[in-house]
């Protein structure tokens, strides 16, 4: 079997990711000009896309975690769940570093608790300006100071 070209292989992800296109949208856009590829075969084009830039990530995320300063805040996203009716809500979780690392780093967690940022500052030193979610007072007291609270400007103003 052949995999994609690299041209159908950029179109899927682009369309995946810039146009919010699930695999099964994409399998019917497809349809409609005549192509058939299975969803199946687009859902393992991008695990393999994935797989393929996961020491990119890596990189990226020792970068970011070398910032003296990081920014981090989450978004809820649905996420098809067969055992829900129709889904259920995970989490992006975005990390800014500062103005010597000026990247951002996304981080997945199927849930809003504090595992997730805990994994990923795991070896975090520095200051970390989030919002007043509870679960990063557990990361901030239980660094034994390697991580310092900043506090998040939009939500210090509310008080006001």
């Amino acid at each position: 079997r052949q995999g994609p070209g690299t041209g159908s292989l950029a179109k899927s992800i682009a369309g995946k990711r810039d146009r919010h296109m699930s695999v099964e949208r994409q399998e019917e856009d497809l349809a409609g000009c005549g192509v058939l590829i299975r969803r199946s075969a687009l859902a393992g084009w991008m695990a393999g896309a994935a797989e393929c830039l996961v020491p990119l990530y890596e990189l990226m995320k020792r970068w970011v975690l070398a910032s003296d300063v990081l920014g981090t805040d989450d978004t809820p996203v649905k996420v098809l769940d067969p055992e829900l009716d129709p889904t259920r809500t995970g989490r992006f979780w975005a990390y800014l570093g500062d103005d010597r690392h000026p990247d951002v780093v996304y981080d997945y967690t199927p849930n809003h608790k504090r595992d997730g940022p805990k994994t990923f500052l795991k070896d975090y030193s520095g200051v970390l300006q989030a919002d007043a979610f509870t679960g990063y007072d557990g990361i901030y007291y239980g660094s034994n100071g390697k991580i310092v609270e900043a506090a998040c400007c939009a939500h210090a103003r509310r008080t006001f």
